[in-house]
């Protein structure tokens, strides 16, 4: 990996905010505890996923670039269902605040993806930089709960999803750039 820049880009396509944004409680009272209780599971997860990653890949004897080129698959075919894929919702929800456990957690925030990006990262680029990426991409999903999704004017609404759908194809091109990274150092 490039820098901590890629870590902190990739972490943000991966999450892609304005597509989360669709899953975020409509309800005022609720929006801003659910995201920060979901922002803040994710960010302790992906730091613990960074933090194990280098003794859990040496116990699995896997390689570093080994481990980018299956993130940098990973994370291109998510990109794929991301631009042409609908859009998440915001039910099925657990009610009030705990909707930040599920469905903004689970399985939105904490996806295959952005769960092997934070491996690949930790091991590759250590856990500072991933705590860095992470903090980074949660923090634009937290920041984004204080409009309600619901409230948004139309040409807004459909501007944000094509931002959504950009996005995604970011996801590809940081993909292919980390499976192509991966495969030139093995």
């Amino acid at each position: 990996m490039s820098g901590w820049w890629f870590v902190a880009l990739a972490f943000v396509v991966a999450a892609n905010p304005p597509r989360l944004h669709h899953a975020l409680p409509p309800e005022d009272d609720v929006r801003f505890p659910a995201t920060a209780l979901g922002t803040g599971i994710g960010f302790a997860v992906l730091v613990g996923v960074a933090a194990a990653a280098s003794p859990l890949l040496e116990a699995a004897d896997v390689s570093d670039s080994t481990m980018r080129v299956a993130a940098g698959l990973v994370l291109a075919a998510t990109g794929l269902v991301d631009l042409w894929g609908p859009f998440p919702r915001s039910e099925p929800a657990l009610p009030g605040w705990q909707a930040g456990l599920v469905p903004l957690a689970f399985p939105l925030l904490l996806r295959p993806a952005v769960v092997l990006f934070g491996l690949a990262a930790g091991a590759d680029a250590g856990v500072a930089r991933a705590a860095i990426g992470a903090a980074l991409a949660l923090g634009v999903v937290l920041a984004s709960a204080a409009v309600s999704p619901t409230q948004l004017d139309p040409r807004v609404r459909r501007t944000a999803d094509g931002v959504a759908r950009l996005v995604a194809a970011g996801l590809i091109a940081v993909g292919v750039a980390l499976t192509v990274n991966g495969v030139l150092d093995v």
